[in-house]
């Protein structure tokens, strides 16, 4: 390292552990951390844990159905292994994902692995970054992003492209900007510094690193923190990245505690909620779990392993929707929910819809393991779920492909919409919906009657010529089976003939 401190470098990665690491790391140490920091080098800590499930290295591999668990699991043993040579909260982990074949199980389980990844970090205080392809986790992760996923905090592109900067055909300009990117710009190669020859891949960095952080670059503020923006006299604490409102009669109960001074640009850089995951207890001894920025009541803390929770003051949870609590009223749109005795959800309008089968959705997605209490008391306050979408809810039944809008907790056909959750046919089946009473269409051109049909909550069904028909005329309704006016199940098939 020395004598490479007459090359143009100033960071290198070092490689902290992981299913798959090639090899050992006898001489990283807490104290060549500290040294090399000092010496003004920024370092990229990297762990090489499980890759996609269909792989071209032969490494021991994600399993699709336990794809959350690992991520977890890979996140825990990340921050020993950092904490363990001097990498404390607040700095940049980067999980380095290989190159794979997108779609179908890989996708899936990769995206899954690295949510609860990311997920896992930030409730150790520490940032998430990840490390790929740009054609392969990228861009699954740019799929991704803008979305109720868990995106990790920085990227770390691998396009050998030869161009030092950060800009990839692959990621829009507007995602991870503001300082949260490296790029890996070529491959392996040898290069000699100061009498030294190392083979190297060759990176820019404009993102976060240890020791030395990027310009605008911010930390991650470990969970549990407390903090207050300078010039105002609002106390947070920190849980699962998110700021909770800390009340001036909580603050009195507790013990001394110190506060760390924040600025106004720190504090807007704070995730909006918490991450999913994230494991809150009340100053009345309640345990909930947040899902979808909303926290969902734990009957038994024992479901989800004994994780810590952040203790928090209960004014949050009694002001969930207040722009100061952090915390969603209700799962935010799309979020995905799998009960502790195996259910899957899905989100919308803050009502849990069952999913019968991943397929639906491309594999298994990303989710948030909740107490069963919660899906079998939805009716409950402390649930935080609605037992019938919220008005104005507009659905996408799959596989039907039929689009629905929620009123009254029933639902009636509608147009597509931008603003839609895709649902399974099966759990939408559960919300009744509005019947169709027959529209009297004699006279109707086959347009009007599919306008009339979708107003009445109808489908066209067969389609029939009569046999007098001229060619030349506007074709109209001259019968119609059922009759108008007559009462059937929701959007049931009318047939016409046309004369």
């Amino acid at each position: 390292m020395s004598a490479w401190s007459a090359s143009p470098y100033r960071a290198v990665g070092i490689y902290i552990g992981g299913a798959n690491m090639a090899c050992a790391q006898p001489n990283l140490t807490a104290g060549w951390v500290s040294a090399q920091s000092a010496a003004g080098w920024r370092l990229i800590p990297t762990y090489v844990g499980l890759q996609a499930p269909h792989n071209g290295c032969g490494c021991a591999a994600i399993s699709p159905s336990r794809a959350s668990v690992e991520g977890a699991a890979a996140a825990s043993d990340a921050v020993s292994q950092a904490a363990a040579v001097g990498i404390g909260p607040g700095n940049p982990i980067y999980f380095d994902i290989e190159g794979y074949a997108r779609g179908g199980a890989n996708t899936s389980a990769v995206l899954a692995f690295l949510a609860a990844w990311t997920s896992g970090l930030h409730a150790a205080g520490y940032k998430s970054g990840v490390y790929s392809s740009a054609s392969s986790g990228i861009s699954d992760l740019r799929s991704q992003y803008g979305t109720s996923f868990t995106e990790p905090d920085d990227i770390w592109i691998g396009e050998w492209n030869g161009q030092r900067s950060t800009a990839s055909a692959y990621v829009p300009s507007g995602d991870w900007s503001n300082h949260r990117r490296l790029h890996q710009y070529d491959g392996g190669h040898y290069e000699t510094h100061g009498g030294a020859t190392i083979n190297i891949d060759s990176n820019f960095l404009d993102g976060a690193t240890v020791g030395a952080s990027a310009a605008g670059a911010s930390a991650v503020i470990p969970d549990g923190t407390f903090v207050q923006v300078a010039g105002s006299q609002a106390i947070y604490e920190i849980a699962g990245g998110a700021p909770l409102y800390v009340s001036p009669q909580y603050w009195e109960t507790l013990a001394a505690q110190p506060i760390t001074a924040i600025s106004q640009q720190q504090f807007a850089l704070l995730n909006a909620v918490p991450a999913d995951g994230t494991v809150l207890e009340t100053s009345t001894g309640a345990v909930y779990r947040v899902a979808g920025g909303a926290p969902l009541f734990v009957s038994d803390p024992s479901l989800f392993g004994g994780a810590a929770p952040v203790r928090i003051d209960q004014w949050d949870i009694t002001n969930v929707g207040n722009p100061a609590a952090h915390l969603n009223a209700l799962p935010a749109n799309g979020t995905f929910l799998t009960a502790t005795t195996g259910g899957v959800y899905r989100v919308a309008g803050g009502a849990p819809f069952a999913i019968t089968s991943w397929s639906l959705f491309g594999g298994v997605r990303p989710s948030v393991t909740v107490d069963q209490w919660d899906l079998s008391n939805v009716s409950s306050p402390a649930a935080h779920l609605n037992a019938k979408p919220r008005d104005g809810t507009i659905v996408e039944g799959l596989p039907s492909r039929s689009y629905w809008v929620f009123a009254s907790g029933r639902r009636r056909l509608t147009s597509a919409s931008g603003a839609v959750v895709q649902v399974d046919d099966v759990g939408l089946a559960a919300f009744r919906a509005v019947p169709c009473v027959a529209p009297r269409l004699k006279r109707l051109t086959l347009v009007q009657v599919r306008r009339a049909l979708q107003r009445a909550d109808c489908r066209l069904g067969k389609v029939q010529l009569s046999r007098a028909t001229a060619r030349a005329r506007i074709l109209r309704v001259i019968k119609q089976i059922p009759r108008a006016r007559t009462w059937h199940a929701a959007y049931y098939p009318i047939g016409v003939t046309l004369g």
